[in-house]
């Protein structure tokens, strides 16, 4: 059990920590990366934070050798910078497992960020980047990252700019790459004829594909 001098000096750490914060990032934000600071947790959630590519950058550098399991940073204003200070992050992180990217701004150089990365790490089971704005060219770049990956699970590409020939691509990755069992495709601007076509070929794949 931790004497009364301990506990004063955990706590005047963490306040220390706090007060210091990462560079570019609001004091809800401190906060939040202050409870991780402290071990009383492993997930953190900075959903709707306003949070920028300065603080996604600064984020970056701290979760380096940090034990966070999952990373929730949905409905923000990270674009293709944040995107590849995070993405350089995790070509070396062995810890996190789910990444949650939804509702941001990112587009083409973000997506090939995170492929890049995806060449190489194989910790992550977990990544969703619905909503942003990737195209044919980004999710491209993105899938060639996951053509020999073996550790993700699920990928979620709702609501971007693929269109019929994005998400041919993501759909053909599945005859290459085994280990994806969840793939959400929906809201992708795809024809109805082409959309009924999939649904049929991949209704006994094994894999559950949302189109």
């Amino acid at each position: 059990m931790l004497n009364l001098k301990q506990v004063f000096a955990t706590l005047l750490i963490g306040y220390c920590s706090l007060a210091m914060g990462l560079e570019g990032c609001s004091d809800v934000v401190n906060a939040e990366v202050n409870n991780i600071k402290l071990g009383m947790a492993n997930q953190l959630k900075l959903n709707r934070m306003n949070i920028d590519d300065a603080c996604a950058i600064s984020l970056a550098g701290w979760l380096a050798n940090k034990d966070v399991v999952v990373l929730r940073l949905a409905s923000n204003q990270i674009g293709d910078t944040g995107i590849e200070a995070l993405a350089k992050t995790l070509e070396t992180n062995t810890k996190l497992k789910a990444l949650v990217l939804d509702d941001n701004t990112f587009n083409e150089l973000g997506a090939k960020a995170l492929g890049d990365m995806l060449m190489v790490n194989r910790t992550l089971s977990r990544i969703d980047l619905g909503n942003n704005h990737l195209t044919l060219s980004g999710v491209t770049d993105l899938i060639k990252g996951l053509t020999n990956n073996r550790g993700l699970r699920s990928l979620y590409l709702y609501g971007n700019h693929l269109g019929n020939d994005g998400v041919k691509v993501c759909i053909h990755l599945l005859k290459n790459n085994k280990n994806i069992t969840y793939l959400h495709l929906g809201n992708n601007n795809i024809d109805s004829g082409q959309k009924a076509f999939w649904q049929t070929s991949l209704a006994d794949g094994g894999v559950k594909v949302i189109l």
